[in-house]
């Protein structure tokens, strides 16, 4: 579990973000966007041939699926051209815009579909600078998946299940959190087992409610994966929760959640030492 997500992390996810920043794409007039003219042509060439190489070791399979995004795309775009249903600045509109999906898309934690870590880190920090409505706060909460070595070493297909516990346990919580919160919620992965979870203008008893609600669905949701990986134990979650102090940062929130998550599996551990 990282001790200081808010600490520069040494992955780099240069797909098309440094690509999308500049005129890639050559937009007409009309739809030009600003060019920053501290950055040279050639420049810009560099670091975009720099990134296209990195992305292709790092990430080959969310890179191979962008280009041929992106190509079909064009061909697509071009047939509506062609045919008089989209005019040649819409389609440079729309092509622009896919790259912008593009780089979007690479925010994410590929294996779980949430935030990856730095996106999260910056997502909530951004949430921090908004201010609640009276008698509401922002809530962090922190997620610690039980278990996963064991699902690691002692499960059907090994790994696979456990990559299958964790996609499942995101998939579930984010189309929740979604459903009853909207854009006032979201979810990143900050490590191999842990999630956070941030939601916006709430209440600590809203956020209660809700898991508590979601509680029967969600053994329903997770017991099928368990049956067809043949889990020993079900799949959970050691949960901290915190709510927003004057000054806070992603970071201090981090810490607190972090240290109850700490004091709870130790607890956990004593018990479990004294029944044995």
């Amino acid at each position: 579990m990282p001790t200081s997500p808010d600490a520069p992390s040494p992955d780099i996810k240069p797909r098309a973000r440094q690509v999308g920043r500049r005129g890639f794409l050559r937009p007409s007039e009309p739809i030009l966007p600003q060019v920053n003219s501290q950055v040279t042509d050639q420049e810009f060439l560099n670091v975009a041939k720099t990134a296209i190489l990195a992305a292709r070791q790092e990430h080959p399979g969310t890179f191979e699926e962008a280009t041929e995004g992106f190509f079909r795309a064009q061909t697509t775009s071009q047939k509506e051209v062609d045919s008089g249903r989209m005019t040649v600045g819409d389609r440079e509109l729309f092509l622009r815009e896919v790259v912008g999906a593009l780089v979007a898309a690479d925010s994410y934690d590929e294996l779980t579909g949430t935030l990856d870590r730095r996106s999260f880190v910056q997502s909530v920090s951004r949430g921090l600078t908004k201010h609640p409505h009276p008698g509401k706060t922002h809530v962090y909460v922190d997620a610690d998946i039980d278990r996963l070595k064991e699902m690691n070493e002692k499960s059907k297909d090994k790994h696979l299940s456990a990559d299958k516990a964790l996609a499942g346990y995101a998939k579930f919580h984010m189309m929740k959190l979604s459903e009853h919160f909207g854009y006032r919620g979201r979810m990143g992965r900050l490590s191999g087992d842990e999630f956070g979870i941030f939601i916006e203008d709430t209440t600590t008893a809203e956020v209660e409610k809700f898991f508590a609600d979601i509680a029967e669905e969600r053994a329903e949701y997770f017991g099928t994966i368990e049956q067809e990986e043949e889990f020993l134990n079900p799949i959970s979650a050691t949960v901290a929760m915190t709510t927003f102090e004057p000054g806070d940062k992603f970071d201090s929130m981090h810490r607190r959640t972090d240290a109850e998550l700490v004091a709870l599996k130790q607890a956990r551990n004593n018990i479990a030492q004294q029944t044995t």
